[in-house]
């Protein structure tokens, strides 16, 4: 289980790619077993929103996962945002 408290809050926008990326490489760099990260990316997951059934849909599904799991994501001005 996850023994360590921490949180992933991303620093004011406009941040790049590169930065939002290395500062989520340091969030779970405080786990050394995977273990432990994976349990926290669930952990992470248990605070967004409920995902709405409309968007449960074939074309959303993510090939590939172990468990089933959506994305509905378009891009806007060059970047990819959740619809």
């Amino acid at each position: 289980m996850v023994n360590k408290v921490v949180s992933l809050h991303l620093k004011s926008l406009p941040m790049t790619i590169s930065e939002i990326q290395q500062q989520i490489v340091e969030e779970f760099s405080v786990f050394t077993e995977w273990l432990d990260r994976y349990a926290y990316l669930i952990e992470l997951g248990k605070t967004l929103p409920p995902y709405s059934d409309a968007h449960k849909v074939e074309q959303n599904l993510i090939q590939g996962c172990q468990s089933r799991v959506w994305l509905n994501a378009e891009l806007v001005d060059g970047k990819m945002t959740e619809k």
